[in-house]
């Protein structure tokens, strides 16, 4: 199945954070998701969020439980055996996996778990890294608008090179224009 074929027709039902870090949780929320899905008979992902939570938040931000994201990312934190629960349940209900990675850590773990669609944070199109170690899987990916009018992940990242490669011969030529200037300089007389 090409790629194009993988999104045609698909429903993206979000697990996310709802699990609220409790697998029995997760589960229902999958069986339920799953008997919508078979009743309707539609293909459908359930996505899941995926981040190494104790590098996620600063470690001098941890203990901040004013504010919200960081409490609630705290909160729902799951090891690597609850997510595989969860993504076999998934598969169990005639379900693709899908995941959302927020971080190079979560895409070894989408990797790792078998996760064959990975989607890319609209907070994280310009994370280049991020992009770029999604992209190294050559998995099947979705990107929020106005992003996906882009044809290829891979396109997008050949063309930041490309304008990378640009910026570093122009730093290059300014870096040697401003040697030659300082050796001019230290070679002139002072009167």
């Amino acid at each position: 199945m090409n790629h194009r074929d993988l999104f045609e027709d698909l429903f993206v039902l979000e697990l996310a954070n709802n699990h609220w870090g409790r697998v029995d949780r997760g589960l229902e929320i999958i069986r339920q998701h799953s008997r919508i899905v078979r009743f309707n008979n539609v293909r459908a992902a359930i996505k899941l969020q995926f981040r190494d939570v104790d590098n996620f938040i600063h470690k001098d931000f941890r203990d901040r439980h004013d504010v919200r994201y960081i409490k609630k990312t705290l909160d729902t934190k799951m090891s690597k055996d609850d997510y595989a629960t969860l993504i076999a349940a998934v598969k169990k209900a005639s379900c693709i996996p899908m995941a959302t990675p927020f971080d190079e850590a979560s895409v070894d773990l989408c990797v790792e778990l078998g996760i064959p669609i990975i989607k890319i944070a609209s907070s994280d199109m310009n994370d280049w890294v991020l992009l770029e170690k999604i992209a190294a899987t050559k998995r099947p990916n979705c990107r929020p608008l106005p992003y996906d009018r882009v044809d290829t992940l891979e396109s997008r990242l050949q063309n930041r090179r490309i304008n990378q490669e640009r910026l570093e011969s122009h730093e290059r030529t300014a870096s040697h224009q401003r040697q030659r200037y300082i050796r001019w300089h230290s070679t002139r007389r002072r009167y």
